[in-house]
């Protein structure tokens, strides 16, 4: 992981994170630089910046696959409602990509500070929410009676066995 000593700037802060492929250190780095803009101990951007870099970084597995390769689910069942739970863990982790890049692209601009303040608000409860939805979907994995291999799809979920109790829990309608 990053050391916290190593976030130099927003920007370098911002870009850390993009770079990030463990999704721990990048919504952990995220948080952490978020905070200290807040706390105003960090300058907008340095000469020891690095590069921004053209993709943000991912782990090497699960094997990404696109979303037209994966066959479509009904959200009336239950391999419908884990694929869900998967799709917006990828919408909030892109967020969280998207939110720094836009700090990152306008650190060398002459942008008010409020402008960073909304972006790395917004970097800083995506990556909560990736955190709350992926902490979710860790129960769906710790609940499967074989091994899981990747692409994470239909044939994988087919493959293992989910308890009831777990299925309940995600049509539940009350925070009980």
């Amino acid at each position: 992981m990053t050391p916290r000593s190593s976030i130099t700037s927003l920007r370098g802060g911002a870009i850390g994170a993009i770079g990030a492929a463990d999704l721990d250190e990048k919504t952990t780095l995220a948080q952490e630089t978020a905070a200290r803009w807040f706390s105003r101990t960090l300058s907008l951007r340095s000469p020891l910046d690095a590069p921004l870099p053209e993709r943000p970084g991912r782990p090497d597995k699960p094997v990404l696959i696109a979303p037209t390769q994966v066959e479509r689910r009904s959200l009336h069942t239950v391999k419908g409602r884990i694929a869900l739970l998967h799709a917006i863990a990828h919408i909030e982790l892109n967020a969280v990509d998207l939110a720094l890049d836009i700090v990152a692209r306008f650190a060398t601009e002459p942008v008010p500070n409020s402008f960073f303040d909304g972006w790395m608000q917004v970097a800083f409860e995506e990556a909560k929410h990736f955190r709350m939805v992926r902490a979710r979907h860790e129960l769906v994995r710790a609940n499967f009676r074989g091994p899981l291999k990747p692409p994470f799809n239909d044939i994988a979920r087919a493959e293992a066995g989910l308890t009831p109790s777990f299925y309940r829990s995600l049509t539940s309608t009350s925070n009980a």
